[in-house]
Order: C-alpha cells, then structure tokens, then sequence
C-alpha cells in the first residue's frame, strides 16, 4: 500500500470518528435528554407508597379536574385530595416536584390541617395518577396549577384566602400560574430554579462537567422546541414580576447544590410585595421540610397568619 493511501485511509477514519463523536454529543444525547425530559413520571419507588390523608387521620375526599388549557385536543385529568376543614382559614394547594407525586407534599398539608388549613394535594401530569401528557419542568404543568385553582374557586366555591405551594418544579409551575392568574392570595415557593435555561446549564454542569455551549445549548433550544415556548415564558424572575405585590415566602435549602442560596435569594429580591426568605441550614434539594417539620409548619403558618390578618384588614 502506497503512502499516499494508507495517509488517506487514516484521515478517512479520523473523519468517521470526529463525525460519530460530534453526531453523538450533538444530536444523540440532546435528544436523549429531551425524550427522557418531556416522558418523565413518578419513580417506582414512590408509586409503592399508597398513604392516605385518613391514614394519617385527616379527612379528605378523591377529587378529579381539567388542567387548564386553551389547546384543543390536549385535555388533561388532574387527580387529587382535597382536604377539607371546617375550621379553615385559608386553603394551600400543594404541588409536588418532578418524578416524585402528592405523597411528597402529603405530610406537609396533614401538618398545616392541623393549624386549621384545608388543603388541595395533587399529582401533576404524567405523575401519580393524574393522565399523561408531556411533562416540561414546570411550563405545562402550570395548566395543572391553573386547573387546581379554577377547582378551588369554581367547584368547590371556597370564600377563604387561597394560597399556593410548591417545591422544586412544583415551585416553577406555581409561579408561573400565578402570574396568569390573579385569583391566589399568596405563594409558597420551596427550592425554586431561576429559569429554564439557568437550570440545564447548571445540571449539565454539575452532574457532568461539561460548559453550557454547545451540548447544553441545543438541549435547552431542543426542548423549548418540542414542548413550545421562549426563554422569556419560562423565566421566575420574569414571572415574579407578573405577579406584582403579593405576599411571597421563599424557601431554600443552605446545602442545595441544584438550587444554591444564591438563587433562592435571587428569587427573593426579584418578588415586589410583602416577602419572606426561609434559608433553611443543613438542607439540600427539595428537603427543608425534613430537616425539623415542627419548624418548618411553623414558619408557613406564621406566615400565612400574617397574611391573613392583613387581608382581612383591607377588606373592612
């Protein structure tokens, strides 16, 4: 074999591999990513768990409603629990976080029952037992939100102050639902991401090392393309301030590598209104609650009192 040959034979196969490498890292694992992003659902482990509110002696009746959507075509079944209480002075829905379902905020609505809150525990779609549709981080699980809320106020025709909770993607979907509606008297927001873009770029970075560009650059500009929206829809900071001067409490864990201090407190100067910041020590993702539940309740209700108090004040 000449020399001239086995040089192109060389470059030839050093073409294959750059090519199957840049296809790989470029169009494979985007796709992989955005397949796996836009299917996720609860994981097994939680499906196991089959606790009730009345296990955990509260009452509560099995609830079902229409996420919220203006798409034809695209109709969506929200299971839930609702909690009622006749003692209630406000009613919280509870939304939970991605592949998990309402058994993960179950225990914190049993708590805030007892301090004389009804609650609205549901699982998002694609999750628990609630229909399937595309799952997107907290951007269509908004719809879920807006559906919860319409069930609040039109269903079961509560006349109490509404509040909303959510932790991690539940805390996405809850801020921008409530920037479309004016109907929720305050927000809980628990472990929150700062926007879409912000959250693939700081995964990919923290779980693989990789910079954002170009890999996390095409998953972020694949996914909004698949699920439908800008980076501009599915911004908190953005959404915070659609949501004007309601009375906001922000919670964040101090050793949460996926949402550091440094975005919960973004997140708080971004809010407008009355605001409250939660920077619970020794707590990571999403686990705030767990660190000491009593304390936990007990700042919510705080609060949610104070709230409370102040609307009633407005309303003489």
């Amino acid at each position: 074999m000449s020399k001239n040959r086995l040089r192109k034979g060389v470059f030839t196969i050093f073409l294959i591999l750059v090519s199957s490498t840049l296809l790989f890292f470029l169009l494979v694992i985007p796709l992989f990513v955005t397949h796996f992003m836009t299917h996720a659902r609860t994981r097994p482990m939680d499906l196991h768990i089959q606790t009730t509110p009345s296990d955990l002696g509260v009452p509560y009746r099995e609830v079902v409603f229409p996420a919220k959507t203006n798409s034809p075509g695209k109709h969506v079944d929200i299971s839930a629990w609702y909690l009622p209480n006749d003692k209630a002075r406000g009613i919280i829905i509870f939304a939970h976080g991605l592949f998990r379902s309402r058994q993960e905020v179950l225990l914190r609505a049993v708590n805030l029952w007892r301090y004389d809150y009804a609650a609205l525990v549901f699982d998002f779609r694609r999750h628990g037992l609630s229909s399937n549709g595309k799952t997107s981080l907290g951007f269509l699980e908004q719809q879920d939100v807006l559906g919860a809320i319409s069930f609040v106020k039109d269903t079961l025709n509560l006349q109490i102050p509404l509040i909303t909770y959510g932790v991690s993607m539940g805390a996405a979907a809850t801020v921008l639902a409530n920037a479309e509606s004016n109907a929720v008297d305050a927000l809980i927001i628990d472990s929150c991401f700062l926007s879409f873009d912000h959250t693939i770029t700081h995964h990919i970075e923290l779980w693989l090392g990789w910079p954002r560009f170009p890999v996390g650059s095409i998953i972020s500009a694949l996914a909004k393309w698949r699920i439908g929206f800008t980076a501009q829809q599915f911004d908190m900071r953005i959404a915070l301030d659609g949501i004007g001067e309601r009375p906001v409490l922000v919670i964040g864990g101090e050793v949460d590598n996926r949402m550091p201090p440094a975005i919960t407190r973004e997140l708080f100067d971004a809010c407008q209104g009355e605001k409250q910041l939660y920077l619970v020590p020794g707590a990571r993702h999403g686990r705030a609650y767990e660190v000491d539940p009593q304390v936990f309740t007990d700042k919510i209700d705080q609060f949610l009192s104070r709230v409370i108090s102040n609307k009633k004040k407005d309303e003489k």
